[in-house]
């Protein structure tokens, strides 16, 4: 639905992806395999869950944080990582542990995803 459902205005970019969770890109990739269906290359190595579907310029990514119900995709430049390392959230601690005789150092901060371009994003909810 996600494919069908992108706006023509992206279609030519070179980094269209869809985000799901590591869920379904498993069953994406078991529905591929129960189809015999090997025209596809995932990376699966311990960090990164992705693929082109097959006969797209479309990379499926299996991310971290979505459940099963919710699926979006746009081109990768159009989502913006921010923080709050500003705001009353942050706090950095650094200090010596001379049990261990090493520095070390904690960053606690607020993390989340936006999108620069609203219209470019299609979301899939089950």
């Amino acid at each position: 639905a996600i494919v069908a459902n992108l706006p023509g205005e992206i279609l030519d970019r070179d980094d269209l992806a869809i985000f799901v969770s590591y869920a379904n890109f498993r069953n994406y990739v078991a529905k591929m395999q129960a189809a015999n269906s090997y025209n596809y290359f995932p990376t699966l190595d311990g960090k990164t869950m992705a693929l082109v579907i097959p006969g797209t310029n479309i990379t499926l990514y299996g991310v971290a944080g979505l459940d099963e119900t919710h699926a979006y995709g746009s081109y990768l430049a159009n989502f913006r990582l921010g923080t709050d390392m500003e705001g009353d959230a942050e706090k950095f601690t650094f200090w010596y542990s001379q049990d261990n005789r090493e520095y070390r150092l904690a960053i606690d901060y607020n993390m989340g995803v936006q999108v620069a371009f609203p219209d470019f994003v299609v979301e899939y909810t089950k």
